[in-house]
């Protein structure tokens, strides 16, 4: 997602970009499990969306 923040404020625009673009792994939740597949998978280069329902890390 590059350019655009990860802050509620964004959120529409971030999910009107990913309807637009094609990712080749989804990955559901930004705790702790979910952030480190995402984090190995853009290591790998596979092109990754990630969604949250709250804010990132809201639960730490």
């Amino acid at each position: 997602m590059g350019e655009l923040a990860f802050a509620a404020q964004e959120r529409t625009a971030v999910l009107e970009r990913m309807e637009r673009e094609h990712f080749d792994i989804l990955i559901i939740g930004g705790g702790i499990t979910g952030a480190g597949i995402a984090l190995d998978a853009a290591d790998r280069g596979l092109k990754t969306a990630l969604v949250e329902m709250q804010d990132f890390a809201a639960g730490t």
